[in-house]
């Protein structure tokens, strides 16, 4: 899927009808320090855009996907906001204008990640509630922004004998981001946590030898047992 249909627009709508106020008061802050037009790639059904565009800020949004637009525009009619929007793919813009700030919310990093893999260790499996995690590991500096509050997790993962800490929505419970004592220099993110379906295949299987019975990986990977 390269761009979201109807349906996964009407679902994700229900499942992030609004922005988290902290993120929306934090991207409002630096527009107007910004002092000028905003853009925001990837703006999908509005859930940022809109509480900006109110605010006063001169924000525009750029996605791929028709339905998400059109769903934008429709929360927009209903508070009479008519926002100016692209439908365009954030790896080929051509926009009409330069923009003093740009964003994309929460964790947001300007490259491919170094590691991209699956593990099967009994943490990763508690940890996302499935048979494995998939883990995109990027490096530090690549980080942009950083937005809203996190829970951390802190632990010695005994059986890799390095130490993680583990970022978590304090409302959701779900898992964002971690730091691994092991690799310094980098930051991990959850596979399931982006907002683009672009991410790279995994090309890595990690701890192994606990891989379900009945799961099959291509043969290209990568395959580690410890």
């Amino acid at each position: 899927m390269s761009a979201y249909g109807p349906l996964c627009t009407e679902f994700y709508d229900n499942d992030k009808p609004f922005a988290p106020a902290d993120a929306v008061e934090y991207y409002a802050q630096r527009a107007f320090g910004a002092g000028g037009r905003v853009l925001e790639p990837m703006c999908g059904s509005g859930r940022f855009l809109l509480p900006l565009l109110r605010s006063g800020i001169e924000v525009e949004g750029v996605d791929d996907a028709s339905a998400m637009l059109e769903a934008c525009r429709r929360h927009a009619a209903k508070d009479k906001l008519n926002p100016v929007l692209y439908k365009q793919s954030i790896e080929a813009l051509a926009l009409p204008w330069r923009y003093q700030m740009a964003f994309v919310p929460s964790i947001t990093v300007n490259a491919l990640p170094t590691m991209h893999g699956i593990c099967h260790c009994t943490n990763c499996k508690r940890r996302t509630g499935s048979a494995f995690g998939i883990s995109a590991y990027f490096d530090r500096a690549t980080v942009v922004s950083r937005t809203g509050e996190t829970t951390v997790y802190a632990f010695h993962h005994a059986p890799q004998n390095h130490d993680q800490e583990r970022h978590f929505c304090p409302k959701c419970g779900t898992t964002l981001f971690w730091y691994v004592s092991a690799l310094p220099e980098a930051i991990g993110i959850a596979g399931g946590c982006f907002a683009d379906d672009n991410l790279p295949n995994p090309t890595y299987s990690v701890t192994d030898k606990k891989r379900e019975t009945w799961l099959t990986l291509p043969s290209n990977w990568k395959i580690y047992p410890d």
